[in-house]
């Protein structure tokens, strides 16, 4: 043969499906004919092994259950014919008579009718010692008067009811059953009748003649030629149901703790004769037969006769085993042999079938062989197969040079549009359904601080949106998907970074829809407006300050017109003080008065000057001037001004001398710098000092500011008057006046401003006023004083 083990073993061609369908059917043909033989067709009259043999069993346990019925009926009838013997023998039933004729208190003694009825009960009893255990005669009252046993004259029979229904009237012979506690009994009474002399009975009972019989014996057979004695289980029970005998031998309280016997003895005493199938509760079938031995008219003992079902059928099953053994082996060197001869038929096809997994495999060069011995359909198929591959070959060049064509194309296209995507100076991203990047630009990529290799794919939810707000967008964006919500085209919020920087973005949104209507992405640009927000918001904040100097502007104006006013009432009134003042005699009580008004308009009048010089709207008066004086009055008019949470302490040197100035220049001075700290402090808590030299710091509260000193928060902008002013020779009074020149610049939101030093330090002042921090308020003023030189 020319094929190998391998080749046979293999399951996936033609051959392999031919040994698969011959086997499947092989099997079902022999499985059927196998249980059409076995158990038969009954719908087509077929008649199987086992019904035969069922049948058989069946027709042998009924004989047999037949034959121990007329046995054990003709065995009983036996030991009643014995019993009879004995009791109706005249010499028996003379001796019995004359013990009863003796009835007293020595009745029941040995002598000599007493010994001779035991001799005859005991020559009874050794002629069958394996049936009768005793044979006793009993008199009326119970008592022994005669036994195979003479030892027994005189005792109490045991069984005392059997005794009192054998004495019955009429009850000539009777038969029971009794238990003597370790094995069953049969008890046969025959009454004695009393006779008179002439050897007539006359009526009475003398005695009764009591047989007890061991009938184990009985059901010693077996069933030959049906199944082993350990198959075959055989009881006899009474009619209470009591067991009297069983094959195997089962004592009567053994019988609750045997399921076979307790079935069977449960059936038996029905009275019924029957054949029929038990199971047990234990899954055992036994093959049961039931006959009912009658007794008396109305009693009578069932017998049955049980079968073990597979212990019966063990010789059919082991030839039914052989058998099925013996065919698979048959069937087995079938398929052998159809696998070889599909193998035969079936190689072109197998080779036609490499081919087509090596075209489809993508070799279009393939071609099938073929020979003359190849049968006319296989090389007709071999033709068209090899036709049909030439043709493929041909359609798959033409198609490989219209792919790299359109290859080519979409590749110079997706240049361009990439070029188009990179000029873009905004971000465009593309999101999918789960919230990943799947395209971005060169430009997006620039904004986020990564390339775009490590952008893709990365998830744009957990990488790119502040911690705060990242769920809630992602579970909107979800919804957006499934098509629960309606997407925002335009929208702004945060983004960080690679590089945990985070920025505002400007978004316009498109959504994606696929070729089943779904949504698969999101299309965004977005722009990085961060430096527009932040410009527009410092715009904001210029504006805001422009529009609170405009109405300090105002304030001021207001404040100016009403001082003007005011010093116009007050100079009238001031004048007429006086004049009422020169008109009254010096000794007049009411001058002290007028004095006290005149005094409280100059006052005033001071109090207006001070407020014009708040207002910007004083006027030049150079005159010698207390500076201690001048601080004073400013500071305790500023007080009003400056926030709750900031004090205000002055320390001055009481021995300075006076200057020559401008009474309101130098109070604009003051005030702008108090204003200015108080400015620099804004609404938080902090101090405002002068000190002896006139040096005004203001003081933050646990800040360090860049060149303060460790510890004290101080922030110090000194502008110090370097150029000595003397008045004397030499010097004009202007450029003592030139010192503050009328001009005011703002030191920040909401002060009033200093005036402007000489025009050779304004310039330094005005760089450093742009240049430095907006909290550096502190201002300074230096002036000495000597005999005939101030400055």
């Amino acid at each position: 043969m020319s094929f190998s083990l391998h080749k046979m073993l293999r399951f996936d061609g033609i051959r392999e499906h031919i040994i698969i369908y011959f086997g499947i059917l092989s099997l079902f043909v022999c499985g059927g004919l196998l249980f059409g033989l076995l158990y038969g067709a009954p719908w087509l009259g077929i008649e199987g092994l086992y019904s035969v043999k069922e049948a058989e069993v069946l027709r042998e346990l009924e004989h047999l259950a037949d034959d121990k019925k007329q046995s054990v009926a003709q065995w009983v009838e036996h030991r009643r014919t014995d019993v009879a013997i004995a009791a109706n023998s005249k010499a028996i039933a003379a001796a019995a008579t004359r013990l009863f004729r003796r009835r007293g208190a020595g009745a029941y003694a040995a002598n000599r009718d007493s010994l001779f009825l035991s001799d005859q009960m005991g020559a009874v009893r050794n002629a069958m010692p394996e049936v009768y255990d005793s044979l006793v005669m009993v008199s009326a009252d119970g008592k022994t008067i005669a036994s195979s046993d003479p030892a027994l004259i005189g005792s109490p029979y045991p069984f005392p009811d059997f005794v009192t229904g054998a004495f019955t009237v009429g009850a000539t012979e009777q038969v029971g059953t009794a238990n003597d506690g370790k094995h069953p009994l049969i008890l046969i009474s025959r009454q004695i009748m009393a006779r008179d002399a002439d050897g007539e009975q006359t009526g009475e009972v003398a005695a009764v003649v009591i047989a007890k019989i061991k009938p184990q014996q009985s059901l010693f057979a077996s069933l030959p030629g049906i199944a082993p004695r350990s198959a075959t289980q055989m009881i006899l029970v009474g009619s209470q149901g009591e067991l009297l005998a069983s094959v195997p031998m089962l004592l009567p309280g053994a019988v609750r703790d045997d399921p076979a016997a307790r079935r069977l003895a449960s059936r038996a005493v029905t009275r019924m004769e029957s054949s029929l199938a038990e199971r047990l509760d234990d899954g055992r079938q036994l093959i049961v037969a039931y006959r009912f031995i009658p007794i008396g008219a109305s009693d009578g003992w069932g017998i049955a006769i049980a079968l073990d079902r597979g212990q019966a059928f063990a010789p059919l099953t082991a030839t039914t085993r052989h058998t099925i053994v013996f065919g698979l082996g048959i069937l087995s060197l079938a398929l052998i042999l159809v696998g070889w001869a599909a193998g035969r038929i079936a190689h072109p096809i197998r080779e036609l079938r490499r081919s087509v997994s090596a075209l489809e495999a993508g070799d279009f060069a393939v071609r099938a062989s073929t020979t003359d011995r190849q049968e006319g359909e296989i090389s007709q198929l071999a033709l068209a197969f090899n036709s049909m591959a030439e043709r493929m070959e041909n359609w798959h060049l033409e198609l490989e040079h219209e792919v790299a064509e359109r290859t080519e194309e979409l590749r110079r296209e997706k240049d361009t549009a990439q070029r188009y995507l990179d000029v873009a100076g905004v971000m465009l991203i593309f999101l999918d359904r789960d919230g990943r990047i799947g395209m971005i630009n060169k430009s997006g990529a620039s904004m986020l601080g990564c390339s775009e290799e490590t952008l893709i794919g990365l998830n744009w939810f957990d990488h790119f949106l502040p911690p705060g707000c990242h769920d809630e967008v992602k579970g909107v964006f979800a919804a957006l998907m499934r098509g629960d919500c309606r997407l925002v085209e335009f929208y702004e919020n945060h983004v960080v970074t690679c590089a945990k920087e985070e920025r505002l973005f400007s978004w316009h949104n498109i959504l994606l829809y696929g070729e089943e209507g779904t949504a698969i992405g999101v299309l965004s640009s977005g722009e990085d407006i961060t430096l527009r927000r932040r410009s527009e918001l410092e715009r904001a904040d210029l504006d805001r300050q422009l529009l609170h100097t405009q109405k300090l502007e105002s304030l001021g104006v207001l404040a100016g017109g009403i001082a003007h006013d005011f010093n116009n009432l007050l100079m009238a009134i001031g004048g007429n003080l006086e004049l009422a003042r020169h008109a009254l005699v010096a000794q007049d009580d009411a001058t002290r008065f007028i004095d006290n008004a005149f005094l409280a308009s100059l006052r005033a009048a001071d109090l207006t000057r001070q407020m014009l010089a708040y207002s910007g709207k004083g006027g030049y008066c150079v005159k010698i001037v207390d500076l201690n004086q001048l601080v004073w009055e400013n500071a305790e008019l500023l007080k009003a001004s400056i926030a709750k949470g900031v004090t205000m302490s002055i320390k001055l040197r009481p021995d300075l001398p006076p200057i020559q100035a401008d009474p309101g220049q130098m109070q604009q001075v003051v005030m702008n710098l108090i204003t200015n700290a108080a400015e620099a402090i804004g609404d938080g808590i902090g101090a405002i000092g002068g000190n002896r030299n006139s040096t005004l710091r203001c003081r933050h509260p646990g800040q360090e500011p860049p060149g303060g000193e460790a510890g004290t928060g101080r922030v110090r902008l000194r502008r110090d008057c370097r150029q000595r002013l003397r008045h004397g020779p030499g010097n004009a009074a202007a450029s003592l006046r030139s010192v503050f020149h009328h001009q005011v610049y703002r030191a920040g939101t909401g002060a009033l401003g200093g005036a402007r030093h000489h025009p050779r330090s304004r310039r330094r002042d005005l760089r450093r006023q742009r240049a430095g921090d907006r909290n550096d308020h502190a201002g300074a003023l230096s002036g000495a004083a000597a005999a005939g030189r101030q400055s």
